[in-house]
């Protein structure tokens, strides 16, 4: 009986650690000192996601804003992100980090986007695209656009 005690305990220990970092993950991350500044002197900027293909932030000007957040706070300037793009295929799993820099504009929003696309008669070769285009205008601000 104590084994089923301990087991139960280690399932209900995995669920509660699971919930945490997905709540975490839905989360906003804030990349700057200071506290409560007007969003109109901030950035936005946002990871998008789509089915079988996920684009992560995974440090912006060196630091890491937590477990892939869905969208990240800067303040106006130059900044330099680390995005992780993956994909998941049949014969296997894309895994690239890229890096990125550009020159975010106070109280404008920004996508980060990707497209992974197996290489013509390969099985295990890919190419990679990874960008960052303001949400409003669809203006690609670093990165390139698949061929």
């Amino acid at each position: 009986m104590a084994w089923s005690s301990n087991y139960n305990r280690a399932i209900s220990f995995i669920f509660i650690l699971l919930f945490l970092i997905s709540a975490n993950a839905c989360g906003t991350a804030e990349i700057y000192e200071g506290e409560n500044i007007n969003n109109n002197n901030v950035v936005l900027i946002k990871a998008f996601y789509s089915f079988g293909q996920n684009i992560y932030i995974e440090r912006v000007d060196g630091e890491w804003p937590g477990f892939a957040p869905k969208i990240v706070k800067v303040l106006p300037g130059e900044h330099t992100l680390e995005v992780r793009i993956t994909k998941s295929y049949v014969f296997g799993y894309v895994d690239k980090v890229k890096t990125l820099t550009f020159n975010a504009v106070a109280g404008e929003t920004y996508y980060v986007d990707g497209y992974i696309k197996k290489k013509k008669d390969s099985l295990i070769y890919f190419d990679v695209w990874v960008w960052i285009a303001n949400e409003d205008t669809d203006e690609v601000v670093a990165g390139e656009l698949p061929e």
